[in-house]
């Protein structure tokens, strides 16, 4: 027998298992068809077995619930419930079942029957319920339009929340979006080794957001107000994981204001998706104070016995030397003029060669000949005088060149007889701005070491040795490696005035708080406040009869810095709300009335809340059973409190119609006036509940 075989003989077992089991019940009948492992197709042997009880379902509605396994993403898995129900529905369709009497639901992973952990129990998740009843559908109809709704909703969200990745093996510190602070301790995750983990944080803290991620702030029936929702949630290579049994992650929600009475509540999510917030549980306060960037950590320092180097000359440009002046070719050519001067015939040759018809033969020069001798030699005469007066003019050109080079000489020479006086001051110096480490005047006056000194100063600096030295030299040590030498090395040397040296401000917020043996920058600072100048806080102090710690908070601390307030918890379950809140005092009991309101009988079913404007709360209205019934109420309100009542339906059409309606709590409520708006619209038309000053 082949596996295919096999598996389509499991499949129609199960199949019929549920038609056996659950035929009896008189008003409703339930079934459940088994799945293959991430597939929304069914073998043709259960398709056939399906259709052939299809004529005993005419008289009944039919509700498809589709059901994944736990293998794979949430999204995956709720995209494969609904893929799994769409295959049914379009086989009951494809046999004459009408569609008006079929609802589909898509739960996921979220409701299985059998332990997840073993093969068989996987196998039995992976179904889709199907419900065939003769009682009115309502219930089911509401859940279907409702979570319709709230996925309408959530779409409109553009991050629900923001994943960061961690290393599982150390502990780390996340910072999410909206400043809550989550500690991870190491080794909280059991995950294979090089697993992606990766930790979702979403964070609810404005009423818009609110509406949009379907979370209301009641318990019980009554309103609380919230100072933030929190959802975290792990997953390692795709798949939801938890914590070890033991561990808990660190988390601190900001707050603009501590309130006495916050609580730490969590949720009890209903059928339809809607929160009620139960166990209240003590919250943890922490009020500290957030020091600015650049927060002044340099030591003052009044150095008045630095030497003042004397003026510096002129530095002339550098002249390359040049080559001494050439007189020979000059009187050459005086000689020669002069020769021709005085003998123009000295070469001159009175016979001439001719050629005849009986060969050469020597004849007497004519008088012609001698003049135009004559002119040859004054134009050579002509020639070598103008030579003559060339190199002279360059002679006299090259004797100005010595000139000033010598001038040059001598003015070089002149600064570098400053430059050894200023050498020594500098070096002098020196000794003054490195006891203050003044790294300014440091850098300054060090150029007065020369060749392996100046890298043998610097290497006692930073404390590292003459090769390194010479490579942070490239960039005159303001590299961060840099700071990182100089704090570790006053760290061990416990300098304090080295912080003037760090240009970091992480490096110098480092070396305090080793220097003051604490991990609070706030005491910190208040240790270095009085290092620095103890006899002006003193006196600030004893004026005000308060202590000098005191003096500098108000000095400083209370005007300058940030005031940062958290409340903080341990969380060991993931992946569900918490949410801080408290039991606010809007009205005594006997103004908190039950209000109630008429919506169009025509909408069906709608999502209605209502906003409170001088509180941070959203009250979602209770509607009644049946998706006929068109009043929804909301108990314990305050008489007369001011809010707005927003409520959303989704017509046939997929169109959006929101009524948004600002009023005062009555026992009845007037009714509202929808229209249709595009998202877009939605979203700004929303925003205007922020209208209270809140968290965040």
């Amino acid at each position: 027998m082949t596996s295919i075989l096999q598996k389509n003989i499991f499949l129609i077992l199960l199949f019929l298992s549920g038609f056996l089991s659950t035929s009896q019940a008189q008003d409703n009948l339930s079934y459940n068809i088994a799945f293959e492992t991430a597939t929304s197709k069914l073998p043709q042997a259960v398709i056939d077995t399906l259709v052939t009880r299809l004529h005993t379902w005419q008289d009944y509605k039919i509700i498809l619930e589709g059901h994944t396994d736990n293998i794979g993403t949430e999204a995956y898995n709720q995209k494969l419930s609904l893929a799994r129900v769409n295959e049914i529905k379009s086989i009951l369709v494809e046999h004459e079942i009408e569609t008006d009497r079929i609802i589909t639901l898509a739960s996921g992973a979220n409701k299985p029957i059998a332990d997840n952990n073993s093969l068989e129990g996987r196998a039995k998740n992976r179904r889709v319920e199907i419900l065939l009843t003769t009682q009115v559908l309502d219930k089911a109809l509401v859940l279907e339009k409702t979570k319709q709704l709230n996925d309408k909703l959530l779409t409109l969200i553009s991050k629900r929340g923001v994943t960061h990745q961690i290393n599982p093996k150390i502990e780390q510190i996340i910072v999410a979006k909206q400043g809550t602070r989550i500690n991870v301790p190491a080794n909280a995750f059991d995950v294979p080794k090089g697993a992606k983990v990766l930790l979702k944080v979403t964070e609810v803290f404005r009423k818009s957001d609110m509406i949009l991620q379907n979370l209301a702030t009641v318990s019980n029936g009554h309103a609380l107000e919230t100072g933030g929702m929190i959802k975290i949630e792990a997953f390692a290579d795709g798949a939801p994981i938890q914590l070890k049994e033991g561990m808990s992650l660190g988390v601190e929600v900001p707050t603009e204001e501590i309130e006495d009475e916050m609580q730490l509540f969590a949720s009890e999510v209903a059928d339809d998706g809607s929160i009620n917030w139960v166990q209240p549980q003590p919250l943890a306060r922490r009020t500290q104070y957030i020091p600015p960037p650049s927060l002044r950590w340099n030591v003052r320092v009044n150095i008045s016995d630095l030497s003042t180097e004397p003026t510096e000359p002129l530095n002339p440009n550098f002249q390359k030397e040049p080559r001494p002046v050439d007189s020979s070719f000059y009187y050459q050519l005086t000689a020669r003029a002069k020769e021709l001067t005085e003998t123009p015939y000295k070469n001159y040759q009175r016979y001439k060669t001719v050629k005849g018809l009986f060969g050469e033969r020597q004849v007497k020069k004519s008088k012609k000949d001698s003049m135009d001798y004559l002119v040859t030699v004054q134009k050579m005469i002509q020639d070598v005088q103008s030579k003559t007066k060339g190199q002279k003019r360059r002679m006299q050109q090259q004797l100005e060149v010595l000139k000033t080079y010598d001038t040059y000489l001598k003015t070089l020479q002149k600064h570098k007889e400053w430059e050894v006086v200023r050498d020594s001051i500098y070096l002098e110096n020196l000794l003054i701005v490195t006891k203050y480490r003044d790294l300014n005047k440091m850098l300054h006056y060090a150029y007065a070491l020369k060749g392996n000194a100046y890298y043998e100063y610097w290497s006692g600096i930073y404390g590292t040795n003459i090769m390194n030295s010479r490579e942070y030299n490239s960039t005159d040590f303001e590299g961060e490696e840099g700071d990182l030498l100089l704090c570790n090395k006053a760290i061990a040397d416990q300098d304090t005035l080295a912080v003037n040296m760090i240009r970091r401000q992480k490096y110098k917020e480092k070396l305090m708080l080793a220097l003051y043996q604490t991990e609070n920058v706030e005491e910190a600072y208040i240790a270095h406040c009085k290092y620095r100048d103890y006899a002006k806080y003193k006196s600030i102090a004893d004026a005000l009869n308060i202590t000098v710690d005191e003096a500098i908070k108000r000095e400083h601390i209370q005007k300058k810095w940030e005031e940062d307030s958290r409340y903080l918890f341990r969380m060991a379950n993931l992946g569900r709300y918490i949410n801080c809140d408290f039991f606010p005092s809007m009205a005594p009991t006997k103004l908190l009335v039950r209000a109630k309101l008429d919506l169009p009988m025509a909408v069906g079913v709608t999502k209605t809340m209502m906003v409170f404007k001088n509180y941070n709360t959203v009250m979602n209205a209770r509607i009644g059973i049946y998706a006929n019934s068109n009043q929804c109420s909301w108990s314990n309100v305050p008489l007369e409190e001011p809010v707005k009542i927003i409520s959303i339906y989704i017509d046939e059409k997929e169109q959006m119609h929101v009524a948004i309606q600002e009023l005062n709590v009555q026992k009845e409520l007037a009714a509202l006036e929808y229209k249709p708006m595009t998202e877009e619209e939605f979203l700004r038309a929303l925003s205007g509940v922020n209208d209270v000053a809140m968290n965040k």
